[in-house]
């Protein structure tokens, strides 16, 4: 049986029941669905997301039964989950969200062992966004501002960025990136599947391609209908650049071994 839950004082903010009403503070936009079986961090999420984006609603579920019921009867904005929940398996809630909602990001946040596999078991591409507890509050805030704001065509998650040139290559697309690791950013944009300009930082051209490749598992926006017509990098083909990555990313494993 699902627990039925009282909402809480502050308006914006309700604790999941099949009688809670959906009135956010911008009704406007769709709410947060927030999964979270441990209070403590429940409560840190509300206080961070509220100070951070007060105008959602926030949906909280202490329960992994309360938050599949969210998912199943709400049109989210967002679904921020635990996989190791007390009740039922977290991955089933993924299924279900990526299932009714294929176009509303979800962000996976647990200390559970073994998050690797799950990642390449769910898949890297799509709208899930991994986070490892412990977390960095301002990167996770940044995370979650980054995933309400795009209207990027696709997001990629825990992809490298030579692993997306040499797709991008592949297709010959022209589009362009935002790359996003924790408080660092950075974009790359593509003519017909080759590198032409990048940015990030004080970097320009191949160096800030450079730096972005030392992103393990960076969030990358790709929107293909963005277009910029500044060059910094010319005459480069792609497999000549991702030889530089490979050689560059070789001399800082090597550094780190001495």
């Amino acid at each position: 049986m699902i627990p039925e839950l009282q909402m809480t004082s502050t308006s914006s903010i309700h604790n999941y029941s099949s009688a809670s009403s959906v009135t956010g503070t911008d009704t406007s936009l769709n709410p947060i669905i927030l999964i979270e079986d441990d209070d403590t961090l429940l409560k840190a999420y509300i206080n961070l997301l509220e100070d951070r984006i007060p105008e959602y609603e926030l949906l909280t579920c202490n329960h992994g039964a309360l938050g599949l019921k969210a998912v199943q009867e709400q049109r989210p904005s967002l679904v921020i989950t635990d996989l190791r929940l007390p009740d039922i398996d977290g991955l089933q809630i993924l299924s279900e969200a990526t299932s009714r909602h294929p176009d509303v990001p979800i962000i996976v946040v647990s200390g559970f062992f073994g998050l690797d596999q799950i990642k390449d078991t769910i898949g890297s591409s799509g709208n899930i966004t991994f986070i490892s507890k412990p977390f960095d509050s301002k990167i996770f805030a940044s995370y979650v501002e980054t995933l309400l704001s795009t209207e990027a065509d696709s997001t990629i998650n825990g992809i490298s960025l030579l692993n997306i040139i040499q797709m991008i290559a592949a297709d010959q697309k022209s589009c362009y990136l935002e790359l996003h690791d924790g408080e660092k950013s950075g974009v790359v944009s593509f003519t017909e599947g080759e590198v032409r300009f990048a940015r990030t930082g004080e970097y320009r051209g191949t160096d800030a391609v450079m730096k972005i490749s030392e992103w393990e598992a960076p969030m990358i926006l790709i929107f293909n209908d963005r277009k910029t017509s500044k060059v910094n990098i010319y005459d480069v083909s792609t497999d000549t650049l991702s030889l530089q990555i490979v050689h560059h990313l070789d001399r800082i494993n090597n550094t780190k071994k001495e």
